[in-house]
């Protein structure tokens, strides 16, 4: 695969596989009580969508950048400047890429499509989730690409700018917010911002954003936990990224979302 161009937001994540089986609550408690013992700083850990990762964010951070993510024992770490996973320890040598996929492959099958906005094309599958957001003009181009070849996909809608989150909750406030998000991506619409959207699902669009593509943007997420974090660019790269999406609908590994 090529590399394709794309934006990017400046955050860094940290990431593992859980190890353990005690509760939910347990296993953060017990993250709670490494980030206190090995990080310096107001960092705090919260829980995520997705089991065995947690979330460290900074209180000044809310809204404006991505959250670190990271499991139980804080063991390995991927920098969005690199986009290279490292062990978290002296040294920093890479992750291996199939630990990173494992968790990536695991936590596509927990996606909470509930915070996404789906975008059908009569009986095709749901084939991508893309992590988007409204000030990215590479997303803008990517959806429109999509819609353009009829493929069916869910669309996470969240902002690379903090003053730019009330127009992501104004989309996610309207009466049919389908329409509302194709109006601001693909026809560059002005809608009406809003501050106060308490439905708006902040969380889990950042920590997926963090999760798959380090909180760049686009982020194309399959269901086999495969992402692909750039825009497809020119004909050849257009064609090749094709390919891939219908090889993943011939072989079944598709999101199955009730309508």
């Amino acid at each position: 695969m090529k590399h394709f161009c794309a934006s990017s937001l400046i955050s860094f994540c940290l990431i593992s596989l859980l190890s353990g089986t005690v509760s939910a609550g347990d296993d953060l408690a017990a993250f709670q009580a490494q980030v206190a013992k090995r990080l310096k700083g107001d960092y705090q850990g919260y829980a995520t969508p997705y089991t065995g990762i947690y979330s460290l964010s900074l209180p000044s951070e809310k809204e404006s950048k991505t959250p670190i993510m990271a499991d139980q024992e804080l063991t390995m770490l991927a920098n969005s400047f690199t986009e290279a996973w490292s062990y978290f320890k002296a040294g920093n040598p890479p992750v291996e890429a199939a630990k990173v996929h494992a968790i990536r492959q695991r936590a596509a099958a927990e996606l909470h499509f509930e915070s996404a906005i789906v975008f059908r094309q009569g009986n095709a599958p749901i084939s991508i989730a893309v992590y988007s957001a409204v000030d990215c003009g590479y997303c803008r181009r990517l959806e429109a690409f999509l819609s353009n070849h009829k493929i069916a996909y869910a669309a996470f809608p969240g902002s690379l700018y903090r003053e730019n989150f009330s127009l992501a909750k104004g989309v996610w406030c309207s009466e049919d917010r389908a329409k509302a998000w194709q109006a601001v991506m693909q026809h560059d619409v002005d809608l009406a911002r809003v501050e106060n959207c308490p439905a708006y699902p902040l969380a889990d669009i950042r920590y997926t954003g963090a999760l798959f593509s380090y909180g760049n943007t686009p982020g194309i997420i399959f269901a086999d936990g495969d992402v692909i974090a750039r825009l497809p660019v020119g004909k050849d790269e257009e064609a090749e990224f094709l390919a891939i999406v219908r090889d993943k609908i011939a072989k079944q590994i598709v999101f199955n979302i009730p309508e």
